[in-house]
């Protein structure tokens, strides 16, 4: 009986068996550990680019007909794929506005390129403030300012800074550039012979061309008399080319003087040729602010005469005297280009007056000894062809400045002629 309960009745189990079935499920956890890790690597091999390229070329040498392997393509909806769709159109549409937008771009900058940059003109400080006075009025004032000052510009920069003055100091010659003979005649109506030197020149080849003319009609004359009578006359008009020729080779500027001398008898406006002419340079020399060195009244014509220093430093012999106190070899103070400009408007204004008024210049061999002289100043030295653009821009700059003032010239002239005084004159300036 108890061995039949026995045996029904198992026995509870020892250490030993307890320890083998509890190492079981940690045996089987672990392997199944290995093999999904295993599983994870083949199939991370397998979707490398290189592994699945060679995986796929054994199976297809091994099959044949297997097909290469292909990872899965996701698969969209077809909502997502009209989005797609729709974002793509998007896409390109910007794409295509974007590049529309950068050709708009370049053509703006083209357009902006060619267009002519707006000139950037600095402001100048704020002059005195002007006060409008009668002709009477600015006569005392002058008359004034020149009673308390001994210099002449000194008393007129005075009034000028007070408003009293508004045309002094107004005009400019500086800005030089190369004119040609064709814009200075288009721009003159006279070509620039008329007020050059080479303008003498010419006179003295009509006056040797008279003389030569003369000669051959005494000879034709003397052979039509005959006789005694016929070849003293031949004898005595030949003296006169021998003359003519003998004193021009030897001093040229007695032929000039005596051409001028029977050109103004003929003219028979010497008086009203010389006043307009000195009010030219005044009127020139005014609006340039040139320094006046002296006010006197002409003994022959009876006119107002007012001189200028023939620099902005002084007179040529001034200049020299300086220059031989101090070092160096150079006779005289170096100028340059620039430094002579308002000068040399100043040198010709009064030929180019006559040319603008009579129609032809008769004595302009000192206003070119003296524009001679001022470019000698400069250093370096002027070439011919630059000498000679010197003096087409100071004719068309003192053209210029007498054409906008024309009215004024007129009055000037009257004024000078009556032998008025320096307020006077100025007066009529800025009246």
């Amino acid at each position: 009986m108890r061995r039949s309960l026995a045996r029904s009745c198992p026995s509870p189990p020892s250490q030993h068996q307890l320890d083998r079935g509890s190492r079981r499920p940690s045996i089987m956890r672990t392997a199944r550990s290995c093999l999904t890790l295993a599983m994870s690597l083949v199939s991370l091999v397998l979707t490398t680019t290189p592994a699945m390229a060679f995986f796929n070329a054994g199976v297809c040498r091994q099959f044949g007909t297997l097909q290469p392997f292909r990872p899965p393509q996701p698969t969209l909806s077809v909502s997502a794929r009209r989005a797609a769709v729709v974002m793509m159109s998007d896409l390109d549409r910007a794409a295509k506005l974007r590049q529309e937008a950068e050709k708009l771009e370049q053509e703006l900058k083209a357009v902006q390129a060619s267009r002519p940059k707006p000139v950037v003109t600095e402001e100048k400080p704020a002059g005195p403030t002007p006060r409008y006075l009668s002709f009477e009025q600015l006569k005392a004032e002058v008359e004034q300012a020149m009673a308390s000052s001994a210099v002449v510009d000194t008393a007129l920069k005075q009034l000028k800074e007070s408003g009293a003055l508004t045309k002094f100091e107004s005009g400019s010659a500086k800005g030089f550039r190369r004119y040609s003979a064709e814009q200075f005649e288009q721009a003159t109506g006279f070509p620039p012979q008329d007020v050059e030197s080479g303008g003498t020149q010419d006179d003295l080849k009509w006056a040797l061309g008279a003389v030569m003319a003369a000669s051959s009609l005494a000879v034709v004359g003397g052979g039509f008399l005959g006789g005694f009578a016929g070849t003293l006359l031949v004898y005595l008009f030949l003296l006169i080319p021998i003359t003519f020729i003998g004193i021009g080779s030897v001093a040229p500027g007695v032929i000039s003087v005596f051409v001028v001398l029977v050109s103004n008898l003929l003219d028979g406006k010497a008086a009203e040729r010389k006043t307009t002419h000195q009010a030219a340079r005044f009127l020139t020399g005014y609006l340039l602010g040139l320094p006046i060195e002296s006010v006197k009244t002409d003994a022959e014509g009876g006119t107002t005469f007012i001189k200028y220093y023939d620099t902005m430093d002084g007179n040529f012999k001034d200049l020299g005297a300086q220059a031989a106190a101090g070092p160096g070899p150079e006779p005289r103070k170096k100028f340059g280009q620039e430094d002579i400009l308002g000068h040399a408007v100043l040198a010709i204004a009064g030929s180019v007056a006559e040319r603008m008024e009579y129609g032809k210049v008769i004595d302009r061999q000192a206003d070119f000894l003296y524009l001679v002289a001022l470019m000698d100043l400069v250093r370096p030295s002027l070439r011919a062809g630059q000498k000679n653009d010197l003096v087409l821009y100071s004719a068309l700059t003192a053209h210029k400045l007498l054409t906008a003032n024309k009215g004024k010239l007129e009055r000037l002239a009257e004024k000078m002629a009556a032998k008025a005084s320096l307020a006077e004159i100025v007066a009529v300036m800025e009246s």
